[in-house]
């Protein structure tokens, strides 16, 4: 059984500020969203022969990690909140995703539990549409809105 509470808090108490200050200098993602998503650095190397998986590996490529939270974890479909952002900041943690926000399209998750990053508002009476995103850093670039699907890309 892999902890990933654990391990996402032990990669969170290495983090640093100048890390969480790349992550808005270099990469464009704004401090909100930084303090809802939470990610943290990391080094992994792929699980499996799919590359939808990854493990923690101290000679793996440097990369962030941050924790895929949902409604409910019996069902981790579910996608729609009443508040979309308090779900992805405090939500229960199903999964882990690993991406680098300067490589569009590329993730990896740490169990394969997660279906979606984010949440959306309920869906009825004509809502706006959901913005679907790509790209993890796009995700984070606009405010952790939306929802970006976790099958890999890497």
């Amino acid at each position: 059984m892999i902890d990933i509470v654990g391990e996402y808090c032990a990669a969170m108490r290495r983090m640093s500020l100048s890390a969480a200050q790349e992550l808005n200098s270099r990469f464009a993602i704004p401090w909100p969203s930084i303090t809802v998503a939470c990610p943290v650095p990391t080094r992994p190397r792929f699980a499996d022969r799919e590359r939808v998986l990854y493990e923690p590996d101290e000679d793996g490529a440097a990369v962030w990690v941050m924790a895929a939270t949902c409604v409910s974890p019996s069902q981790p479909e579910e996608i729609e909140a009443s508040a979309p952002l308090d779900v992805v900041a405090t939500g229960p943690i199903i999964d882990l995703v690993a991406f680098h926000p300067g490589c569009p399209e590329r993730f990896a998750l740490r169990i394969g539990n997660a279906v979606v990053l984010g949440c959306v508002p309920p869906q009825y009476c004509e809502p706006d549409r959901v913005k679907v995103w790509s790209d993890v850093g796009d995700w984070l670039r606009e405010g952790c809105r939306g929802m970006h699907p976790t099958r890999s890309g890497w």
